[in-house]
């Protein structure tokens, strides 16, 4: 529970009155404000997608490289241990 000041005295807030909370706020804001917010989630969630295609890709590649520190065994048709890729067949 969170600890909210209210006329000098500590409040415990749940996690469901907060939910609650948010809720009631959502409902009350115009559809200008909906949309904008929707613009910009949408906007937040492509730049996520793409960081973690690059993220991935990054990791991918230093595993291939010979620099994998997770335990977990990679496949690498692309990559040689030398730093360069292979030669398609």
């Amino acid at each position: 529970a969170n600890k909210n000041e209210q006329d000098g005295e500590s409040i415990a807030t749940s996690f469901e009155d907060i939910g609650r909370i948010i809720g009631k706020r959502w409902r009350e804001i115009s559809d200008e404000e909906h949309i904008r917010y929707k613009e910009m989630a949408t906007e937040d969630s492509n730049r996520y997608q793409a960081e973690m295609k690059t993220y991935y890709k990054d990791e991918l590649t230093l595993m291939c490289l010979g620099h994998n520190t997770t335990g977990v065994d990679v496949e690498c048709k692309h990559y040689q241990t030398d730093s360069s890729p292979q030669q398609a067949e």
